[in-house]
């Protein structure tokens, strides 16, 4: 433990290593800055029609069928050659003007729709498994692996279907947590810098030779430094991961983490009932 201790002192008195985690720090709030800048329809204004939504779902969606079916009316009369007809744009659900109410709520409403297919695209790869597996049964019975995988994709998301209950709601922060990957490099550079620092350090002292000839100066120094590189590289991971959940919350804000992960595009797929946190 002695040893341990030694090595983790002077991995953390380097001014190097020092440097080295400020840069790191700085590095992933800069990348974190230009991830979160909004280019499109502000995330408070779908925060706030998704209040408005759990209020009162039927006059959103009136106020939709309305928009909509004044810009169709707009679209066929120009079509039709109405050089007079007129569509005028509202702005009562955006705060940026450059999108009009109809932008936000087709979106809204895309991204709905998208959920409530949720078990309908499930159903579709659960019958997708079941045809691969037939196809495997000709080719190769039902002992070969490729059937045997099938038979657990359909296995699972069965399961998964009766035990999670998809319900719409907007999410955001977490789509950006879980994409957002700029800090693993970070991440993996410093683990590469601490391992190469741990020797060189005696090497440069001219340690190496007392080191060579005594009684703990080998193994066990070696185990030692293994050992506290180890630990440094995991606190470093942790204290990146969470500066980037931090600054993600302060920059986006996270919606209710008790969502199943599946509301997430890229984690649709996920196989289990799991929440964001």
């Amino acid at each position: 433990m002695r040893l341990f201790r030694a090595e983790l002192y002077k991995l953390y008195s380097s001014k190097f290593v020092r440097w080295m985690l400020l840069i790191v720090l700085i590095l992933n709030l800069v990348s974190l800055y230009y991830v979160c800048q909004e280019t499109g329809i502000p995330t408070k204004d779908y925060i706030n029609l998704m209040a408005l939504y759990r209020e009162d779902p039927e006059f959103i969606e009136s106020e939709y069928k309305r928009l909509n079916t004044a810009l169709y009316n707009y679209v066929e009369a120009l079509e039709a050659g109405d050089e007079t007809a007129t569509f005028i744009p509202e702005f009562n659900y955006v705060s940026d003007h450059d999108y009009m109410d109809w932008s936000l709520l087709a979106a809204f409403f895309e991204k709905r729709e998208e959920v409530g297919q949720y078990e309908e695209r499930i159903y579709s790869y659960i019958a997708q498994a079941e045809n691969n597996k037939n196809r495997l049964l000709v080719l190769g019975g039902d002992k070969v692996y490729s059937y045997q995988y099938q038979d657990k994709i359909i296995k699972v998301y069965q399961d998964l279907l009766s035990r999670i209950e998809i319900e719409f709601d907007y999410i955001h922060g977490w789509d950006i947590l879980f994409s957002y990957n700029s800090d693993a490099l970070l991440i993996f550079i410093s683990v590469l810098v601490l391992a190469s620092l741990a020797i060189p350090m005696e090497n440069a002292s001219g340690m190496d030779v007392v080191l060579s000839v005594s009684s703990k100066g080998r193994f066990q120094t070696a185990i030692a430094k293994i050992a506290a590189t180890s630990f440094v590289s995991g606190m470093t991971a942790i204290l990146v991961r969470l500066e980037s959940f931090a600054a993600i919350g302060l920059l986006r804000g996270y919606s209710d983490s008790r969502r199943p992960v599946q509301l997430i595009g890229k984690l649709e797929l996920c196989p289990y009932a799991l929440s964001h946190i």
